[in-house]
């Protein structure tokens, strides 16, 4: 949580001088740290307009600077202010180590709009620079030396580069391939998100699989199972520090931790027995931050929780070496909404993301596989954790229900990860599809057809590996173009060069309910709803069915 004051002086002086005008500030302010992930604990804002100090060394004031050159470097929550700037383009924020985005602009009558456009501060000294830009919006280059920059072959997107001013513009359109609350999970070039129907079978395939059912005795089916649901919640619920027993390099990070008793965990909001696991997700859906803990709430213990993970929905970031203190909360080291099946996932008509499953301690081995980084199990000759299973494309799934096929399809394409120890074979399923009893209906039809191990192929994704730390695809790789991958190559006079990863947020509505049941002759009800990635945030709804609904919702 972090006090917030605002103060007038010659950090703003170029400013009209109304008594309006600390407030304006105090709200682009707030609205930066909200985006950010920041907490209000506390907030004032103070009007001095006699004084003549200068205000941005003053620790209160500190993230504020002024000047003509947007800095190549910052620190999330920074803000710049450039007075030669036009209105509504001379405010920035920093949302990211060295990623500046446009607030807008400070005026006597202006409020904090939302992210119209961004701009990276590029540094040579790094081999790779990342960036998020919205679609419809923009990315300017900011370098920290003249550079020659070129869009790498099958991005998204256009570039241009007219002397030291270089512009990246997206797609006019782009469909998550992954989204919940309206918050992107993963971008779509990340390796959660990307097909895998066209790599090759790995070398071991045949003889991991062929022991696994050794040890079983015999093939065994895959079944989806009702795990735990995700928590949707916003900037109201005051964070808290946690202290973890494994991720022990995030004790002390804040986490949004969803309240009892209406929270969704796994086996139960209250239960405290350490016998079972206790994952619990939540998305604030306003700042798109994700929190992912394992055994929080159990009493007796001196930590918070067993592990956790937290990360933003635009992030490539890997969750860190599990034997220094870094890991998640699965025994692969892998968040685990990315590869969660939602109901959303059903009612879109396509699954376009890879699932997690598990299986027994002995059915995996005590090695990992990229996008994996650890594992708890202990078997040899089998699969490694981390190992992403296909479908075969030879097994006919045209006899199925349409729902059915759905998930059948989402395998055969994106396949499922070995992800942690648990039940056989047991694809991990969000518990919203109990709100749709047909969505529910396709699960069970998938689980009693009796599609087993000898069905499945593990595919060879290293060739998809462009860094250990980082889930985004190798763009260059011999298979597969990931959807909505966009990269920048920077060549400098001195023959240095650095890349830039944009990661694409396309614009996406987000409800606080997939499905909501209505009583005949009762009231009406006004339907809620959010936009992301877009100033317009106008949404029109329609109706399929009995009853009736204003575009306005």
């Amino acid at each position: 949580m972090l006090p917030l004051h605002c103060y007038r002086g010659d950090a703003f002086a170029a400013l009209p001088s109304k008594d309006s005008l600390c407030l304006k500030v105090f709200r682009t302010v707030t609205r930066l740290l909200q985006l950010t992930g920041f907490s209000l604990l506390a907030a004032s804002c103070h009007l001095s307009l006699a004084q003549t100090v200068d205000y941005s060394s003053v620790p209160v004031t500190k993230p504020i600077t002024v000047g003509t050159s947007v800095p190549v470097t910052c620190q999330t929550g920074q803000l710049f202010f450039n007075p030669s700037a036009l209105p509504g383009q001379n405010l920035l924020g920093c949302v990211g180590t060295n990623v500046w985005v446009t607030l807008g602009g400070i005026t006597a009558n202006s409020v904090a709009p939302a992210i119209p456009s961004s701009m990276a501060s590029v540094t040579f000294n790094s081999a790779t620079n990342s960036a998020v830009v919205n679609i419809g919006s923009s990315l300017s280059i900011n370098s920290d030396q003249p550079a020659t920059w070129t869009l790498v072959t099958g991005s998204a997107g256009t570039m241009t580069q007219s002397g030291g001013n270089v512009v990246y513009t997206p797609p006019a359109t782009l469909q998550a391939h992954n989204a919940f609350a309206g918050c992107m999970v993963a971008p779509n070039d990340s390796i959660f998100n990307t097909a895998i129907d066209k790599l090759p079978v790995h070398t071991q395939s045949a003889s991991w699989l062929a022991q696994v059912s050794k040890i079983l005795g015999g093939p065994v089916a895959i079944g989806l199972g009702q795990a735990f649901g995700v928590n949707i919640l916003d900037n109201s619920v005051q964070p808290a520090p946690q202290t973890f027993h494994y991720t022990t390099i995030r004790n002390g990070a804040m986490y949004q931790i969803a309240a009892n008793p209406h929270r969704k965990r796994e086996t139960g909001a209250l239960t405290t027995d350490g016998n079972n696991d206790h994952h619990m997700i939540s998305v604030n859906w306003e700042t798109c931050h994700f929190y992912e803990t394992y055994q929080e709430g159990n009493p007796g213990n001196s930590w918070t929780a067993a592990s956790g993970w937290d990360y933003d929905g635009s992030s490539y970031t890997t969750t860190g070496d599990p034997n220094h203190g870094g890991g998640s909360t699965d025994a692969a080291g892998l968040p685990m909404l990315p590869l969660l099946l939602h109901l959303s996932d059903l009612q879109s008509g396509e699954i376009k993301h890879a699932m997690r499953f598990t299986s027994c301690v002995g059915c995996i081995a005590h090695d990992s596989l990229w996008p994996a980084i650890g594992s708890t199990a202990w078997g040899t000759g089998v699969p490694p954790m981390g190992s992403r299973w296909r479908l075969k494309a030879s097994v006919d799934i045209s006899k199925f229900s349409p729902k059915a096929q759905i998930i059948l399809r989402g395998l055969q394409r994106y396949g499922m990860v070995s992800a942690d120890v648990g039940s056989v074979n047991q694809i991990q399923v969000s518990s919203d599809f109990n709100q749709d009893p047909k969505a529910r209906a396709a699960l069970n039809e998938v689980s009693g057809a009796g599609i087993n191990t000898s069905q499945f192929e593990v595919v060879d994704e290293s060739s998809l590996m462009l860094s250990s730390s980082s889930y985004q695809v190798n763009p260059q790789n011999a298979y597969v173009t990931p959807d909505g991958f966009a990269m920048l190559t920077g060549k400098a006079a001195n023959g240095k060069t650095t890349t830039v990863r944009i990661a694409l947020q396309p614009v996406l509505v987000g409800v606080p309910y997939q499905n909501m049941i209505f009583q005949a002759g009762t009231g009406t009800y006004q339907l809620l709803s959010w936009v992301k990635g877009t100033r317009n945030q106008t949404v029109k709804w329609s109706l399929d069915g009995p009853g009736w609904v204003t575009p306005d919702g």
